[in-house]
């Protein structure tokens, strides 16, 4: 049978099974101690914080950094072109379209202070490090490290606010010695390739740390995008205490037999786990590939040159595992066997960009309702002045 009627046959399969799925729970909102402890395990721990930004000022730097144009390569496109506030930091596409129309789709930013791995594939393991990839992606802000580092100079509002949290930029107008453009992600016989190739080793760690310090800032900015006092986590709190808490508009009762399943019969927490809903591991689901494969793990592996380097082990099998990831709104699909990979369960040491995460559904949208996409950063935009 073909991958495209194994499919169809998914397809079909899931058409017959949840309207009974849904049907078993349509009388029923009173939860057994099971499925209360289930939900339990789900919930935000209670008195849980994230770690405090340790400079509001950084912050503030990242949240007019997030919202400027002037941070992709031909300035029409910010990081909130993507990640807009009113969508709850998503932009409601199936695919992103910012320089060029991207592969996966955009996830959410709300709590993304809690996640150990960044992007879908994985290929970046920090927060601040993950921007990096962003901007000098073609498909993205399409910009590169010598034209943001010149752009910060040449604009006096950037500079001066740079040069507030980290100090003088490297002088930019010695052309000999910083050329406008050139990346080390750059391909080498590419004329930005070459024009990063030639500058001295000092004066391309000087732009990467310009580089970097932009990631720090943004990603200061972005572990201040925090959400814990939710309707799911104020019904999982009331859950505790009864097993059928009262009414509430908030989270109906459609929403409540959609959770029933999600911890029961549906067995959605068998990846969607945890207070982020995601076990923080890649999955397989052997989702048919339309027109674009997606390597997915592979790729986030082949990012790291040490992910590349390492002996056979697990390493090597994930590199060669290629990946699916599923959220609740939309769908990247990647060719492979439906099993999952052996990659599914092995966890990296942290440092290294070598595994990633499932969709977090809790983040973004609900059962039937959406209860953790009210979004009070609304009006977080801040202009430069």
């Amino acid at each position: 049978m073909s991958r495209l009627l194994r499919g169809a046959a998914l397809i079909a399969a899931l058409a017959v099974a949840v309207p009974w799925l849904a049907a078993a729970g349509a009388g029923d909102t009173a939860f057994t101690d099971a499925e209360r402890a289930a939900v339990r395990a789900l919930a935000v721990p209670p008195g849980h914080t994230p770690p405090e930004v340790p400079d509001p000022a950084l912050a503030e730097f990242g949240q007019r950094l997030f919202f400027d144009r002037r941070l992709s390569g031909d300035g029409r496109f910010s990081c909130a072109s993507c990640h807009q506030p009113e969508r709850a930091f998503t932009d409601g596409l199936a695919l992103p379209e910012a320089a060029g129309r991207g592969h996966r789709n955009t996830p959410t930013l709300i709590n993304v202070a809690d996640n150990p791995w960044f992007q879908w594939d994985g290929a970046a393991d920090s927060l601040w490090s993950q921007m990096l990839l962003v901007i000098e992606n073609p498909r993205e802000l399409d910009n590169d490290r010598l034209n943001l580092a010149h752009t910060l100079y040449r604009n006096k509002d950037l500079r001066a606010a740079y040069r507030r949290r980290f100090g003088p930029l490297p002088p930019m107008s010695e052309g000999g010695r910083f050329p406008a453009h050139g990346s080390p992600q750059a391909a080498s016989d590419s004329l930005e390739g070459r024009a990063w190739r030639r500058m001295a080793a000092a004066d391309q760690d000087a732009v990467n740390r310009v580089m970097a310090n932009l990631g720090v800032a943004l990603a200061a900015w972005q572990r201040r995008l925090v959400r814990y006092d939710s309707p799911f986590d104020r019904f999982a709190a009331a859950l505790a205490d009864n097993p059928d808490p009262p009414p509430d508009d908030a989270f109906p009762a459609a929403a409540r037999r959609g959770l029933k399943l999600f911890v029961g019969e549906a067995q959605c927490t068998l990846c969607h786990s945890g207070p982020e809903f995601s076990n923080q591991a890649f999955h397989n689901l052997g989702v048919p590939v339309t027109d674009h494969r997606d390597t997915g793990r592979e790729q986030g592996c082949g990012a790291s040159p040490r992910a590349r380097s390492t002996p056979p082990g697990p390493t090597r099998a994930m590199t060669a595992t290629p990946t699916v990831c599923v959220s609740c709104r939309r769908r990247q699909a990647s060719a492979a066997p439906s099993r999952p990979p052996a990659c599914a369960t092995w966890r990296a040491p942290r440092r290294i960009s070598t595994t990633g995460a499932s969709p977090r559904w809790n983040r973004r949208c609900g059962f039937t309702w959406s209860h953790r996409t009210a979004t009070p950063w609304a009006s977080a935009k801040t202009p430069w002045t």
